[in-house]
């Protein structure tokens, strides 16, 4: 897919949503999705993602039971050598209190973010 090409050979962060997407279906990107993830598969492209996206993925499978989703996001966010995980730390959380108090964003959404672009990520 051609909107893919761009990405070739770079790192780029993926938010909570994408995972969402990807395991409980969206159809109209369901295509590209799948593409997405092939692509990452085969090392097209690097990802990286914040510890905190499996506790935000997990809340509405928890909620209706849902153990194929719960397996699902638990597959889906394990670090591999294509998708690594960003860890919380002090700094993001208070560079996310500081975005917050600036924005009125919610918590949640900025605690997901690095407290600086890491050099090795090309894409948001």
């Amino acid at each position: 897919m051609v909107r893919l090409a761009g990405l070739k050979g770079r790192s780029i962060y993926l938010d909570t949503n994408i995972f969402i997407h990807i395991v409980e279906g969206y159809a109209p990107y369901n295509a590209m999705l799948r593409e997405f993830m092939a692509n990452l598969r085969q090392y097209f492209f690097s990802a990286v993602t914040s510890e905190l996206s499996l506790a935000e993925a997990l809340v509405n499978p928890l909620k209706q039971s849902d153990h194929r989703a719960l397996a699902g996001f638990e597959t889906l966010l394990r670090p591999t050598s294509c998708l690594n995980g960003v860890a919380v730390n002090r700094g993001i959380l208070y560079k996310s209190a500081l975005l917050r108090a600036q924005t009125g964003m919610k918590l949640p959404v900025l605690s997901t973010l690095p407290p600086r672009k890491p050099a090795d990520v090309s894409c948001f």
